[in-house]
């Protein structure tokens, strides 16, 4: 016989039961599908869902990425949904359909890499376990960076392995290359599939189920060091080439340096960590780890079956030793655990199946060993039956991931007082993407990790307040709360506050160049900061009241040293009665980071003590460099200096307490009024 002729135990050559097959095996394909086309505008899975919708409009709208967007991993599942925006518009359900078309990918690679290394029926076998897995279903629109990733890496090792074939050698080796590299251009935690993959390609004989034969005579395969070669050059290329747009040094701060620190620092602490969330892991999944058990002693009887053995277990322990030193390890990095087990246990799967139709139809009995061993399969089977249907039921009732009444609320809010297109601030991105309104770029990265590790500051959002002039900043207990003196800073300089039930709402006011409250109008401090206006909270104040002062400040140009700004309160004779002292606004911001051109509110309080006297006291306001305390020059607008380089605010009226005095009795005057009233009352009565 000339040619190629395709030999396998395990095909079945009548048409009925390969249609069979196809249709067992479509069927949890397309539940993964509507699962996913169903929830594509269901509200948020995850917080990193709003940062990546986030991410991708900002770029879309001309911000560069990893020098105003933040993001600590490559940037290609950003770059995916920009170009999924530009096709389909910036929406939530477009972004996850580009997300649910990966993992719908990945699934279909999973089974046919089942099926390559265990038979056709391992392949139906393989969708149905992964239906069963929990989140598995739940995730398949998602938009975070791993299950994509995971997608991907899987599409390379069904390539991969398919090119063992032996037809259209590089087109698979091609495939297999580019997916690689986007894989760990999406999420660099899947690098671990290098290792699948080099046995894949180095094995002297093709791993596949289904073998070529040539002239009757099965053909040897040496190990591919070539096409390794070859697919390393492609992985390389491929990523240099989509990371040249990118700007070298701030990715390498954000996405080398970043990662890096935090996986050169405790990693014995975090290897015994994380391995309780690995083993608590795959003690939850009994049932489908039986069935890798079972597989594995029944592939270890024969060469072959040890040799695809060794593949699948590079794919488990290459993620486990991933896993363990990750830092820190998300629940659902979990799942990764799970997908080289699916496709040890459908091989255990689709053995059996094999055995009952080949006794079935030639009427042989099964050994003891057989009987054994279908017994723990068919109970394995039976309890992820019952386990993935919980899985699947509770994934049903659970995250339907319907909107709150308060999210609707808030929504309301954001369409009605900030304009589309518009920059708000937000604990909430993925609340604010599906009205249309986008995150200050500094929002971008503001994870729990990188505030507490002070990668993402209150300076860094007031300074992209100040530069963007969000309409609103909408607070709830999210990660904002961790940013020391941010909502005070902004509960301050808001114009209104409102709530909705625990969420804050502050309408930001911005004022206008135009608009000076300063009598003399502005001043120069220095040689490149301006006092444009003041806000006072009150001009008439009582002793031991608190006033609010206001200083609107504005960077003209550079600024040298460390400036502090003073606020004081002078007496008729000079001499001070109230101050307040410090860094510029309440410390989150130094004045050679404003943004240049734009007005910077920068709140003091001062206390006005109980003993002060009565009458018109002088408020004034400069600037001094620390440490040396050295007063920068101080100009009114026609050049003059003003004395001691204390710019004049106004004048604040210290007046008599009226009602009750400090001691808890009526004041004078209240007796005064009582005998002014009781005097002609007594007079009358005589």
């Amino acid at each position: 016989m000339s040619g190629h002729r395709r030999v396998s135990a395990s095909w079945n050559n009548r048409t009925g039961g390969r249609r069979l097959q196809f249709v067992l095996w479509l069927i949890p394909i397309v539940a993964y599908l509507i699962y996913g086309l169903v929830h594509l505008s269901a509200c948020a899975w995850d917080h990193d869902e709003g940062l990546y919708l986030q991410r991708a409009a900002l770029a879309n709208a001309g911000h560069s990425l990893y020098t105003e967007i933040l993001l600590n991993k490559p940037p290609l599942l950003v770059w995916l949904l920009q170009v999924a925006f530009w096709l389909g518009g910036a929406s939530v359900e477009t972004g996850r359909l580009i997300v649910l078309l990966l993992n719908l990918a990945g699934m279909v690679a999973l089974t046919v890499f089942a099926w390559g290394l265990w038979g056709e029926r391992a392949g139906v076998a393989a969708a149905w376990l992964c239906l069963g897995l929990p989140e598995f279903i739940e995730r398949s629109a998602v938009i975070v960076a791993d299950l994509p990733a995971a997608s991907l890496a899987s599409v390379s090792l069904a390539a991969a392995l398919l090119h063992r074939r032996g037809h259209h050698r590089y087109t698979w080796l091609v495939l297999s290359g580019f997916t690689y590299a986007a894989a760990v251009l999406i999420h660099p935690l899947v690098v671990y599939t290098a290792l699948p993959l080099g046995v894949v390609l180095l094995s002297r004989r093709p791993l596949l189920s289904i073998t070529w034969c040539d002239g009757g005579r099965v053909r040897e395969c040496r190990a591919g060091w070539r096409e390794m070669a070859f697919l390393v050059a492609v992985i390389s290329g491929s990523c240099l080439l989509t990371l040249i747009p990118v700007d070298a040094a701030a990715y390498a701060e954000w996405v080398i340096a970043t990662n890096a620190s935090g996986l050169a620092t405790g990693v014995l602490e975090r290897i015994g960590h994380n391995w309780e969330y690995v083993r608590d892991y795959l003690m939850d999944q009994p049932a489908i780890l039986g069935l890798a058990v079972v597989n594995s002693a029944m592939a270890g009887a024969t060469v072959d079956g040890r040799r695809r053995w060794g593949v699948v277990y590079a794919w488990f322990f290459g993620a486990c030793a991933t896993l363990l030193v990750t830092s820190p390890i998300w629940l659902h990095y979990l799942l990764l655990l799970a997908l080289p087990v699916v496709i040890v246990a459908s091989g255990g799967v689709a053995q059996v199946a094999t055995w009952l139709i080949d006794s079935s139809r030639s009427g042989r009995e099964w050994s003891q060993w057989q009987r054994a061993l279908a017994i723990l399969v068919a109970g394995n089977v039976l309890l992820f039956g019952i386990q993935g249907t919980q899985n699947v039921t509770s994934t049903l009732d659970a995250t339907t991931r319907t909107w709150t009444d308060e999210a609707r609320k808030i929504q309301r809010v954001l369409l009605r007082e900030a304009p589309a297109g518009g920059y708000v601030v937000s604990d909430d991105p993925f609340l604010a993407f599906a009205t249309g309104r986008w995150v200050v770029p500094a929002l971008t990265e503001a994870s729990f990790k990188s505030i507490r590790a002070g990668l993402v500051t209150s300076g860094d959002l007031v300074g992209d307040i100040l530069t963007y002039q969000p309409a609103l900043v909408v607070l709830g207990d999210g990660r904002l709360g961790e940013l020391d003196g941010f909502e005070e800073w902004v509960s301050v300089v808001a114009e209104r506050r409102s709530e909705v039930g625990e969420t804050r709402v502050y309408q930001m006011a911005y004022s206008e160049d135009a608009a000076f409250d300063l009598t003399d109008g502005p001043s120069w401090v220095g040689s490149g900061i301006t006092l444009r206006d003041v806000a006072i909270s009150d001009t008439e104040i009582e002793p031991g009241d608190t006033i609010s002062v206001t200083l609107m400040w504005m960077r003209m140009g550079p600024v040298l040293g460390d400036p502090h700004v003073f606020v004081h309160l002078l007496g008729d004779d000079g001499e001070l009665v109230a101050q307040h002292d410090g860094t510029p606004v309440m410390g989150l911001l130094s004045a050679a980071d404003w943004p240049q051109g734009v007005m910077v509110p920068d709140p003091h309080v001062l206390t006005v003590p109980e003993d002060v006297p009565l009458g018109r006291h002088q408020l004034v306001a400069g600037m001094y460099n620390w440490p040396d305390l050295l007063r920068l020059p101080a100009l009114s607008v026609k050049g003059q200096r003003w004395p001691n380089d204390a710019i004049e605010l106004g004048d604040i009226v210290v007046c008599a307490g009226t009602g009750e005095n400090r001691f808890g009795y009526p004041g004078l005057g209240a007796w005064a009024a009582l005998g002014a009233f009781a005097v002609p009352v007594l007079a009358s009565c005589s």
